[in-house]
C-alpha cells in the first residue's frame, strides 16, 4: 500500500473510530447502551453447584442447615439465583475493506468487553491475523492510536480462511477449549478458497461447540447465506446472529448464554 492510500486509510478510520482523543475508557459507560449486560450474560456458563430448577436452583445447603436449627422433618423449598461463571472468550474481527463502514459500531463494543472481562482474545484479520488482545486493555486513547497504526490490516480483501487457520496454529492452545465462546465478526465475504474455512471450523469445533457468527447483514430484507465461506461454516456454527445496529449487539447479552 502507498503512501497516500494509507494515510486516507487512517483518516478514514479517525472518522468511523467515533471518539475524540481526550475519551477514556470509562466512558465507554455513557456512550454504550449495552455496557451494563456484558457482564452478567456474554460469555458466561451455568455454575454447576446445585439443582436446576426452572431459572433457579434450589439452595440446598440453606434447606439443611433450616432442618438442623429447628429439628423438623419437612423443609421449606428455598430457591436461590443460579450463578453464572464467566468463560474465555475470542473474538475474530474481520476489519477488511467491506466492513469498514461499521468500525464505529463494533470498536466501543469489544471495548466494553475486554474492559469488563479478564479473559477476551480480540484478533483482527483481513489477508492476515493480529493478536490485539494487548492493545485493547490499553487506555481507549492509546489503544485507539496503537489501531491506528495499523492501516495496512484495515483495508483490501479477506482470506478468512488462512486467518482462522493461523488462529488455530498459533492461539489454540492458549484460548480454544470447551468452555470457550468463540465470535466471527465478519460478512462472509473470502477471497480464498472456501474448504479452508470449513477446515479450520470443524478444527476448532471438536474442541468448542460454542461458534456464533455475528453479521452485519443478516437484518437485511431478502438476505440468506450465499457466500461460499458463510455456507461452509453454517454446520459448525451454534447461531447465526446479527450485529447490524447497537440494539442487535445488546440482544447478543440474552441471546448468548450458555
Amino acid at each position: 500500500m502507498g503512501e497516500i492510500a494509507q494515510k486516507e486509510v487512517a483518516s478514514r478510520l479517525r472518522d468511523r473510530m467515533g471518539m475524540d482523543p481526550s475519551d477514556r475508557a470509562a466512558d465507554l459507560q455513557t456512550v454504550n447502551a449495552f455496557f451494563p449486560l456484558l457482564p452478567f450474560y456474554l460469555g458466561t456458563r451455568a455454575d454447576p453447584r446445585g439443582m436446576p430448577l426452572g431459572n433457579q436452583h434450589l439452595a440446598l445447603n440453606k434447606m439443611a442447615k433450616y432442618v438442623a436449627k429447628r429439628g423438623r422433618h419437612t423443609m421449606p423449598f428455598k430457591r436461590e439465583r443460579a450463578r453464572r461463571t464467566p468463560t474465555r472468550m475470542v473474538i475474530l474481527w474481520d476489519v477488511s475493506g467491506s466492513m469498514m463502514s461499521d468500525v464505529d459500531r463494533y470498536l466501543p463494543w469489544i471495548a466494553s468487553l475486554t474492559a469488563m472481562r479478564s479473559r477476551v482474545g480480540v484478533f483482527l484479520f483481513s489477508t492476515r491475523l493480529v493478536d490485539a488482545t494487548r492493545e485493547f486493555r490499553l487506555p481507549y486513547t492509546e489503544m485507539r492510536t496503537r489501531l491506528l497504526q495499523l492501516t495496512a490490516l484495515w483495508s483490501g480483501g479477506t482470506l478468512l480462511g488462512a486467518a482462522l487457520e493461523t488462529w488455530l496454529l498459533q492461539y489454540a492452545t492458549s484460548w480454544l477449549g470447551n468452555d470457550t465462546t468463540v465470535f466471527i465478526l465478519s460478512d462472509g465475504w473470502d477471497v480464498g478458497p472456501p474448504e479452508r474455512v470449513g477446515d479450520a471450523l470443524r478444527s476448532m469445533f471438536s474442541v468448542s461447540r460454542r461458534i456464533y457468527w455475528l453479521h452485519p447483514y443478516l437484518n437485511t430484507e431478502g438476505f440468506s447465506p450465499e457466500t461460499r465461506s458463510l455456507k461452509m461454516a453454517l454446520p459448525f456454527l451454534r447461531r447465526l446472529l446479527p450485529c447490524d445496529t447497537q440494539e442487535a449487539l445488546m440482544h447478543l447479552a440474552r441471546a448468548v448464554v450458555i
